[in-house]
């Protein structure tokens, strides 16, 4: 579970997994405002063998991925969730 600099709230809710590392998956997170109530589901590309750390700031969300090369880089998501 993480939080944003805005209070809401992201739940780890679905992993996808493989064994070969430059095989994307998809994981699926549920966002709650800062009363618990729903807003949305989302979903990106990931691979499973780099342990993830990941950061909401200012409606971006920010991760670290690996290309098929192996390489590992930043990425910046922007995230606008529409009510």
């Amino acid at each position: 579970m993480k939080s944003d600099d805005l209070g809401r709230i992201m739940v780890h809710v679905y992993s996808e997994f493989t064994i070969e590392p430059s095989q994307e998956t998809e994981t699926l997170f549920d966002v709650f405002d800062n009363e618990g109530r729903y807003i949305a589901r989302f979903h990106y590309p990931f691979k499973t063998l780099i342990e993830k750390p990941m950061l909401w700031r200012a409606g971006k969300f920010y991760t670290i991925e690996q290309d098929k090369d192996g390489y590992l880089y930043i990425v910046r998501y922007a995230v606008e969730f529409k009510f």
